[in-house]
């Protein structure tokens, strides 16, 4: 292992397919790695290969990276994500391009938990309300790509997820 930097401050971390994330302790996102969709949610699409500040956002206190997506929980409750579309995996109710800055999923201020995998993103919306955005989470519901709720689900104490990563 080689540290990245010279920074010592870093308080969440999450690596995807080809990139990686950190929150440091002052609340703010950085990101580094491959970019090719968007998603470290700096605006563009060009490769970084040392950590890129997030935006100018203080409150962010949980990152998750998926194959190529990211989502970000910040301090107020609110969950926001950004990078690849393709399967509904960003929870915004449809699939588009990617986005290549993090966008607000929703009005909820209630996010606790998040987790991003391969075109899959989980949270915890609520004390224990799992929700899941993806198109290959629902092929019976064409169409459904915001985040729901999985019938049969009352209350969780632990979740994970495959093929990416969480916080």
């Amino acid at each position: 292992p080689q540290q990245v930097g010279v920074v010592n401050t870093w308080a969440a971390i999450s690596a995807g397919a080809a990139s990686s994330f950190a929150v440091r302790h002052n609340g703010t996102l950085w990101a580094f790695g491959r970019n090719v969709d968007g998603q470290l949610g700096v605006g563009d699409t060009t490769n970084r290969s040392s950590p890129t500040q997030v935006g100018t956002s203080t409150l962010w206190t949980r990152v998750a990276a998926g194959y190529n997506h990211a989502m970000g929980l910040r301090s107020d409750g609110t969950l926001w994500t950004w990078g690849n579309n393709s399967q509904g995996q960003l929870g915004l109710d449809a699939t588009s391009p990617p986005i290549t800055s993090p966008v607000v999923v929703d009005g909820s201020t209630s996010w606790s938990g998040v987790f991003a995998g391969y075109q899959v993103s989980m949270g915890v919306n609520g004390p224990s309300a799992v929700e899941i955005a993806s198109r290959q989470a629902f092929y019976d519901t064409p169409g459904t790509y915001s985040f729901v709720v999985p019938q049969g689900v009352t209350s969780v104490c632990a979740l994970a997820i495959g093929g990416g990563g969480g916080g």
